[in-house]
């Protein structure tokens, strides 16, 4: 596997507010996935649909197994997550990306966007991939992304999520 955490070269400090960069941990399950539910809740989706979507917002050993789950850390506890799936040889794709609700703003999102950049770079990809919520669209092109399409959502026949994507 290209994205196993064994060859992620963290923890690295980073220089705000003393936050570190590092390899999710097999004991963080629980918060991390608490952390993508109370951040997906922001943007007002009823706990009817998180529930429903919980699958996709869920950091299990599983994924931690298969994907490069990076996270900051800042006053001993996670404050924002990525995660790094591949889709073949040459492409990756951002499976979850989330901000701890009291953290968004800080940039934490964005310094984790641009390490996991590097990473798939560094790994040889062309190009990373990401199925976006609409209300994150925003924070994807600010990173570099451009939409390439629209990707039918598996739980609302009617909901089309876009589809970006940077090229290296």
């Amino acid at each position: 596997m290209r994205f196993s955490p064994a060859s992620l070269t963290l923890p690295r400090r980073l220089l705000r507010e003393g936050a570190l960069l590092r390899p999710a941990r097999l004991g963080e399950c629980a918060a991390l996935t608490a952390l993508s539910l109370a951040a997906k809740a922001v943007w007002g989706y009823s706990e009817a649909f998180l529930q429903t979507t919980r699958a996709d917002m869920e950091v299990t050993p599983a994924r931690l197994a298969e994907e490069a789950v990076l996270l900051i850390e800042a006053a001993g506890r996670p404050q924002a997550l990525v995660a790094i799936g591949e889709e073949d040889d040459e492409t990756a794709e951002i499976t979850m990306a989330f901000t701890a609700p009291g953290a968004q703003g800080r940039g934490y999102g964005a310094l984790l966007m641009q390490e996991a950049l590097s990473i798939c770079k560094a790994a040889g990809c062309q190009q990373v991939r990401v199925v976006s919520d609409p209300n994150a669209e925003g924070f994807y092109l600010r990173q570099g992304f451009t939409r390439i399409g629209l990707h039918q959502s598996e739980y609302l026949a009617d909901r089309q999520l876009p589809l970006l994507e940077i090229r290296f």
